[in-house]
């Protein structure tokens, strides 16, 4: 069977081996580009990315082209084909690709001052008045970015730059109104393009009563329990004291009488 060779430069055809138009760092994105009908001669393939040439390849009547992903990959690919500088195709038809960052999952914590809060059977316990943070961080895949903070109580969101890849909310005291959930979402610009982690699973914290009320009336109640008694017995020494005291007046009183007869009588 014999091959005709058609010199006349019509478009290519642009196909995407890769399964999917989305992708992620790391990956292995392909593309072939195919003349619609033999050369005979070996031509020179050229894939672009938006209009702007990346790679160049010859070969007879296909070709595949091969990357490795990163964040510039993203945009719209055509190919075409030439045999010289003035014999050029028309570009192909076009494929767009659209990169996405998978971040880890962002981690979640809590921090108070010693002595202020414990770990509750649900999540942490804050003493109400006394500051606690939360720490929001991840990774490190890229520079900079932002955390928001969410909470339950609220449809107010808070939002931190990141520092070293972490952002610590403070609040300064704690009260009843921050009693909830809270989660942390990472969001970052990667060319330009804007990437938002999922958020992580909910922490629960828990604003309790103050202690310094029950502190006070622990301290009264033992300081009663010490006083008390130590009145009763002071008390009871004093009453001991009057009636020996009383006991002695009476004696003397007795003992000045039967003086008074004794010298009535050695008088007469």
């Amino acid at each position: 069977m014999q091959v005709s060779c058609v010199q006349t430069f019509k478009s290519p055809t642009l196909t995407r081996i890769s399964p999917n138009s989305v992708v992620s760092p790391g990956e292995v994105l392909q593309f072939t580009c195919t003349t619609p009908s033999p050369t005979c001669i070996s031509v020179d393939f050229s894939l672009y990315k938006t209009g702007t040439l990346i790679k160049k390849q010859t070969a007879e009547n296909t070709t595949t082209f091969t990357l490795t992903v990163d964040e510039s990959h993203q945009g719209q690919y055509t190919c075409e084909y030439s045999y010289s500088s003035n014999s050029t195709s028309s570009r192909s038809n076009s494929i767009t690709i659209t990169f996405i960052v998978n971040f880890q999952q962002p981690n979640i914590s809590f921090s108070a001052a010693d002595g202020w809060s414990h770990n509750g059977p649900e999540g942490p316990e804050m003493i109400r008045g006394y500051g606690f943070s939360i720490i929001c961080s991840t990774n490190p895949q890229y520079p900079g970015g932002f955390f928001h903070l969410g909470f339950s109580g609220s449809n107010i969101t808070r939002t931190q730059s990141a520092v070293n890849h972490s952002a610590v909310f403070l609040f300064p005291e704690a009260d009843f109104d921050h009693r909830g959930n809270y989660s942390c979402t990472y969001e970052v610009n990667v060319s330009s393009h804007t990437f938002t982690s999922s958020t992580t699973e909910p922490l629960l914290v828990t604003v309790k009563a103050s202690l310094a009320p029950y502190i006070g009336i622990g301290v009264t109640a033992g300081l009663l329990l010490i006083i008390v008694p130590v009145i009763i017995c002071f008390m009871k020494i004093q009453k001991r004291r009057k009636c020996q005291r009383d006991k002695k007046n009476d004696f003397q009183r007795e003992l000045s009488k039967l003086n008074f007869h004794y010298i009535k009588k050695t008088s007469i």
